[in-house]
């Protein structure tokens, strides 16, 4: 989880996609409590998209960390247009495009996933949520605190694990295995 402290808070990392980043924050959770009107949504969403010399420059250019975060955006923005209905792939290609080449990078699947939803989250004002609602943000920051601790616990066991000397230790040989 070293990637959660090395994302760095700087405008171009918390929003790589520009104003479609600040677009997906602001108006996602707006979208799914139907708080702002469909129409209003896609108008802002084509006013915005990223262009695909602007993807290429951030897969070409870009920190992995920056990357995944636009490939949430636009995960993020794909899922809204999906929960109301909209066929994205017909009517928004290139955010299909857009996601699947992020996602040859990233490795991760072409979607907004778990691990860039919670995991590697933005905290304070550019937290990525779908309803910006109590409850949701406050299992985000559960399962960040899990990430954290859980990846302090692996790097003890793996500091354990280079350290030890299995031949006077054997009883540490089981937990290897």
């Amino acid at each position: 989880m070293a990637q959660i402290e090395r994302i760095k808070e700087s405008p171009e990392h918390v929003f790589p996609l520009g104003s479609f980043s600040k677009f997906v924050v602001a108006s996602v959770p707006l979208l799914n409590t139907d708080r702002i009107e469909l129409e209003h949504f896609i108008t802002q969403l084509l006013a915005s998209l990223p262009s695909s010399r602007q993807i290429n420059e951030l897969v070409t250019f870009g920190p992995i960390e920056v990357i995944e975060r636009a490939q949430q955006d636009i995960g993020m923005a794909v899922s809204a247009l999906n929960y109301k209905g909209i066929d994205v792939s017909s009517q928004f290609p290139q955010l299909i495009d857009a996601l699947l080449t992020l996602s040859r990078v990233t490795g991760l699947p072409p979607r907004d996933c778990k691990y860039a939803y919670s995991y590697v989250n933005a905290k304070g004002a550019a937290t990525r949520s779908f309803t910006n609602e109590e409850e949701e943000l406050a299992l985000i920051r559960y399962d960040q605190d899990f990430a954290r601790e859980f990846s302090i616990v692996i790097s003890g066991i793996n500091r354990l694990l280079q350290s030890a000397d299995w031949e006077n230790k054997p009883h540490l040989a089981i937990v290897a295995q």
